[in-house]
């Protein structure tokens, strides 16, 4: 088995992503590649002057099931959203934020499993 760590596929090499998204599906963060298993790592920060709930979904962007809420208090660091959540082969990340769009930060990267 081996286990690689690999930025999230629709940032670039490692930087944050914007949320702009405001409703399903979300920003796209992240692509599982085909035939392998990522395990799934992420950190919000909100630099809004308010608290806001994001909206993660994992592996589907239509079942209420694949669905996490989480409020991010305002500018108070990085919070962990996603602590490493196993998704297979062409899954997706998605997140959104109802309430404002451009203010929620998203970082993170994916343990690979290519066996």
């Amino acid at each position: 088995m081996a286990v690689t760590r690999e930025h999230l596929s629709a940032g670039t090499l490692g930087a944050s992503q914007l949320i702009a998204n405001q409703s399903s599906p979300g920003t796209l963060v992240h692509t599982v590649p085909a035939s392998v298993k990522d395990e799934v790592y992420l950190y919000a920060y909100n630099f809004h002057s308010a608290d806001l709930e994001i909206t993660i979904e994992l592996g589907s962007n239509s079942a209420a099931k694949d669905r996490i809420a989480v409020t991010i208090p305002f500018d108070e660091g990085l919070f962990l959203v996603v602590p490493g959540n196993t998704l297979g082969a062409a899954q997706t990340v998605h997140v959104f934020c109802v309430d404002q769009a451009n203010v929620i930060s998203i970082w993170g990267h994916v343990n690979r499993d290519d066996t």
